[in-house]
């Protein structure tokens, strides 16, 4: 996560001439010198990285700007920490008066990273699928999730359907049937486990 901290110069409005700096306007030039063919998800596929500016807050003094920094490859994450300190000092350098801080949180870590710690994760999660009369299909998640965080501390938690579609739209849903067919994948998935444990 990276948290953009644009600082302008706030005065009133009838004796701004020469003296305001805003905020919010250089959070909006900022924004216009990422990369968006590139490094955004709107542009972006499979196992491309992005830069995801997602919430803005703030006035003429100050502006705050959200950004989720995403890659397959942990160590390129340095790359789009860069793009974003690079777009800072081109905006800073016109507007001097202005400052633009880029602070980094560690958040999501790869899945891929901690799985490997305990391949069994996801082999025993596709002989769960089988048994529950499914094909497993491998696909990537494009962000981050909480199974992200729980493979980190670890637990491996591969991520498994449990029916919803359209996520973080106004458009999203959860189909009862694939919930109900989450359910007996679980309960095959506890048996698995309890079965190598025995083993």
């Amino acid at each position: 996560l990276a948290v953009v901290t644009v600082r302008g110069v706030n005065i009133h409005p009838s004796m701004g001439k020469g003296r305001m700096v805003n905020a919010v306007r250089l959070a909006g030039l900022f924004l216009d010198r990422l990369p968006r063919q590139c490094l955004s998800p709107e542009t972006t596929a499979e196992r491309e990285g992005f830069v995801h500016p997602y919430r803005i807050e703030g006035g003429v003094a100050e502006t705050t700007i959200r950004i989720l920094l995403r890659d397959f490859d942990t160590e390129r994450l340095a790359d789009r920490v860069e793009v974003l300190r690079t777009a800072a000092r081109t905006v800073t350098t016109e507007y001097p008066q202005a400052s633009i801080d880029v602070q980094i949180t560690k958040q999501y870590r790869n899945m891929a990273d901690g799985l490997k710690k305990e391949p069994r994760a996801v082999a025993f999660a596709e002989t769960a699928m089988r048994r529950a009369g499914l094909e497993p299909k491998l696909t990537i998640v494009r962000g981050g999730t909480d199974g992200s965080r729980l493979t980190e501390l670890g637990l491996p938690t591969p991520n498994l359907s449990c029916g919803e579609h359209n996520l973080h739209s106004p458009l999203e849903w959860t189909c009862l049937e694939e919930m109900a067919t989450a359910v007996r994948v679980l309960i095959e998935l506890a048996q698995v486990w309890g079965e190598s444990v025995m083993s």
